[in-house]
């Protein structure tokens, strides 16, 4: 016999995951819809972009001297891969790979941004020799070099935390608590080195500087979904393996310490912050067996996303792929959509 039945107490009363559901129904009605009216939207987006760069702790005043260092190219067929590394604040250094068509002239260029595992050398698929190989080909993980096959340049940095900068022994959980106590979050620091991975793409000869896309995959998607909101020189998104209420995807399940921003849920749900990317081509991927998303919740709140871009006059340029599949990329659709609208 449980000791609570002699005190007539109902145990739900001892649950922490009972008492957070109460805290988030109280916050609930604000992430219902969004606001009514063009005009309404715009002046809310504003508003939305100026608290959600708050609650991310700021972005550094000034962009210092990116000081792009680079090794010889790597030839393959069609294009070359290079090895640089570039600053997005003074002491802080990103490693990344760079693709450059052989073709001449200004490009088309993505900004390939890695989920969790190896960084950089997964969307680049370095090597076919590794160990993690197979995880990367069944996830179709390889991405930066598919679009690099594909005539793009393509940039494919490593995360912090991630690849040569988790060498340290700082994982995403560390870096977390770390940034909280400073008033700053690990997402505003990776979404800020994105910011930097754009001023390099624009500063290349072989870039066209107005026609770059973004797009990632699980903390890649995350990733790709803050950049797009904040940062208008992504022309084109794909958001792969991330979207649907954040109460789906981080209350009512278990996620990684770098998923979570501070306060979110008092700004807003997380449809209403990818949908800062419109008018702006959106593509959305989802697998329905991925076992980090509800597939009922995916769909009903990417028809709130449909209604603002149709609101917008832009209902084509923004699209839910529903793959059978689990937790990974689905080519198929992807480059079709970048090619389409970049």
């Amino acid at each position: 016999m449980q000791r609570t039945d002699t005190l007539n107490i109902d145990p739900t009363c001892f649950s922490t995951r009972e008492y957070v559901n109460h805290r988030y129904a109280e916050l609930a009605p604000h992430l219902e819809r969004f606001p009514d009216g063009i005009e309404d939207w715009r002046s809310h987006a504003a508003r939305l972009r100026v608290e959600l760069t708050k609650l991310l702790g700021g972005f550094p005043a000034r962009r210092g001297l990116l000081n792009l260092r680079m090794e010889e190219p790597e030839r393959f067929d069609g294009y070359t891969r290079r090895y640089v590394v570039f600053d997005s604040e003074p002491g802080v250094s990103v490693p990344a790979y760079l693709y450059l068509p052989d073709a001449p002239g200004m490009h088309r260029a993505v900004l390939a941004l890695h989920g969790h595992g190896r960084g950089k050398d997964d969307v680049a698929g370095v090597s076919e020799n590794e160990p993690s190989w197979p995880n990367v080909a069944e996830h179709q993980y390889d991405y930066a070099r598919r679009f690099a096959e594909r005539g793009y340049v393509v940039l494919a940095p490593d995360a912090r935390c991630f690849g040569e900068r988790g060498r340290d022994g700082m994982d995403c959980g560390w870096a977390f608590k770390a940034a909280l106590l400073m008033g700053q979050t690990l997402v505003g620091w990776r979404v800020w080195d994105a910011f930097r991975a754009l001023d390099l793409l624009q500063s290349l000869p072989e870039v066209d500087p107005n026609r770059i896309a973004c797009v990632g995959l699980s903390w890649g998607g995350t990733h790709t979904l803050y950049t797009a909101a904040l940062d208008r020189r992504v022309k084109v998104a794909v958001v792969s393996g991330y979207f649907s209420t954040f109460k789906d995807v981080l209350i009512d399940k278990n996620s990684c310490a770098c998923q979570y921003i501070p306060g979110i849920l008092k700004l807003a749900d997380l449809p209403e912050l990818i949908a800062l990317a419109a008018p702006r081509p959106l593509l959305i991927q989802n697998g329905t067996d991925d076992p980090l998303y509800t597939l009922e919740v995916v769909k009903a709140q990417f028809a709130r996303v449909k209604r603002l871009y149709e609101r917008l006059g832009a209902p084509e340029k923004v699209d839910l792929d529903l793959f059978e599949g689990g937790h990974r990329w689905n080519g198929a659709k992807a480059y079709e959509w970048v090619d389409r609208w970049l």
